[in-house]
């Protein structure tokens, strides 16, 4: 049986495990983090997401995207309304995509 290799920028699965720190109490960092990628489909990283950090690397943790978000916009000084309104004015609105969100972070 053939195993098909997942790849993401040019690394397979067993290579984001192996360069990756496990952290279960895993925050979105508004200065630091740069992606993060719901690994509910994906059991063989052992992991519900994964974090981007240009400080920190390739962080998994048990957290659901869903969670890491709610968090995040749990600890910021204004409200998401606000956040929202205050993107209006930007240029830079949050969009949702199904289940997928994708937001500014700084």
């Amino acid at each position: 049986m053939h195993h098909e290799k997942i790849l993401f920028h040019g690394f397979d699965l067993d290579e984001i495990i192996f360069n990756s720190e496990v952290d279960t109490n895993a925050m979105i960092n508004a200065q630091s983090t740069l992606f993060i990628f719901n690994c509910l489909n994906y059991k063989k990283l052992g992991c519900k997401s994964i974090l981007v950090d240009k400080y920190r690397g390739i962080i998994r943790t048990n957290k659901e995207t869903k969670k890491l978000i709610n968090q995040f916009v749990d600890k910021q000084a204004i409200t998401f309304l606000g956040t929202r309104m205050m993107a209006q004015k930007q240029g830079g609105l949050p969009y949702v995509y199904g289940k997928q969100v994708i937001m500014l972070l700084s």
